[in-house]
């Protein structure tokens, strides 16, 4: 390893020791002519002689460590004054971080739906060209909390035709299971006391000439009936589009201008809310590809009036999730022109792949819940 020696000091220094030295001693004085002299340091303190009548040993005579210690010394002395006068990181890198770094501010609903659209983005659709369009939900229905709770739980999935099809009712296949809740359902929903819940039964598997129709019967023999259900070509219907896939762009420009004629079309009916049925309905369709989804999640940020709900970081089946508190329309029906009533509800949403997960509606005196947890949304092969 080779020393530059030098005739005044710095007899043991390595390269890698002078060049540190040299980038040092430059900085400090760039630094000293912008943040002024350094601190005065005072004299060392002299010690008195020892008591024991011995002599003080006498200064070390000048020699090599004396000479290596010196660079070392004003290095340290280089490093404290820039240190002192926090101009410089602590470390000798350029992306040192900072070891005491400003406490991050909590991120807005709009930041936090543009994430969720950015990562919506990145998620890949599957192959084209499948015969059915799927979905899966779980319907939780929580009536009379907070003390006589009753907890009702259908999972539902229905298949459908994925080619275009023409209005009218909606035919496909439709299964329909009560099934053992939720462990956290009824504390979620403010139950206090021991909820009771149906047994486990198949309630409908065949198949259908329409899905609404159906799943509305069904809930004519379940205690506190069924949560509303949307079948897999919802979308193309509301819009009027034969393929949202093909015939609706992933462009949020595009997106607001349908949303606004259905707003129209429905004077009398809360706006913000129903976009806001809208969007939900568009994030959960099999209809819709992951560039649409996310499209849909950068207009949403563009709406101005969702608030965090930092206290609910999960669905109600114990997935992780952000959620946030939005307005919305219940829809009465199946159709936005059977219009609704203007609530609020609580979306929570998987920030790995910006897909919604759940969504919570709660009646005015708390008595009533709906979870509706988004398992699968698919195109399948028949």
């Amino acid at each position: 390893m080779r020393s530059n020696r030098d005739p005044d000091y710095a007899h043991e220094l390595t390269d890698a020791e002078q060049r540190t030295l040299d980038l040092l001693l430059a900085r400090l004085g760039e630094r000293t002519a912008e943040a002024g002299p350094p601190p005065v340091v005072p004299p060392p303190t002299v010690l008195p002689a020892p008591r024991s009548g011995r002599a003080a040993a006498p200064p070390a005579a000048p020699g090599r460590r004396r000479r290596w210690l010196a660079p070392l010394a004003v290095a340290a002395a280089a490093t404290g004054v820039l240190l002192a006068a926090d101009l410089v990181p602590v470390g000798f890198g350029p992306d040192q971080p900072d070891r005491n770094p400003p406490p991050v501010a909590a991120a807005s609903p709009r930041e936090v739906l543009d994430r969720l659209a950015e990562a919506a983005a990145h998620v890949t659709d599957p192959p084209a060209g499948a015969d059915l369009l799927h979905r899966h939900d779980l319907e939780v229905l929580v009536t009379g909390a907070p003390a006589a709770c009753a907890v009702t739980t259908v999972a539902a999935s229905s298949w459908v035709d994925a080619r275009p099809a023409s209005g009218g009712p909606v035919a496909g296949r439709l299964k329909a299971e009560l099934s053992t809740p939720p462990a956290d359902a009824a504390g979620l929903a403010g139950c206090t006391g021991t909820a009771s819940a149906p047994a486990a039964r198949t309630l409908f598997d065949g198949t259908t000439q329409d899905l609404d129709a159906r799943w509305a019967a069904l809930g004519d023999g379940v205690p506190g009936g069924l949560p509303g259900y949307t079948s897999p070509r919802w979308v193309s219907v509301v819009f009027n589009v034969p393929d949202p896939a093909t015939d609706i762009p992933a462009d949020p420009v595009d997106l607001d201008r349908r949303l606004g004629k259905l707003c129209a079309n429905q004077p009398a009916t809360d706006c913000p809310a129903l976009r806001w049925t809208l969007l939900v309905e568009f994030l959960t369709s099999p209809e819709t590809g992951a560039a649409q989804r996310a499209a849909a999640l950068r207009l949403a940020a563009q709406e101005g009036n969702a608030t965090l709900v930092p206290d609910v970081d999960r669905d109600v089946t114990g997935a992780p999730g952000v959620t946030l508190r939005v307005p919305y329309l219940r829809l009465a029906g199946s159709r936005v022109t059977d219009g609704g009533e203007s609530t609020a509800a609580e979306l929570t949403f998987d920030p790995g792949t910006g897909d919604l997960r759940q969504r919570r509606l709660r009646s005015a005196d708390g008595a009533r819940t709906e979870f509706t947890v988004h398992l699968a949304r698919t195109r399948t092969a028949g």
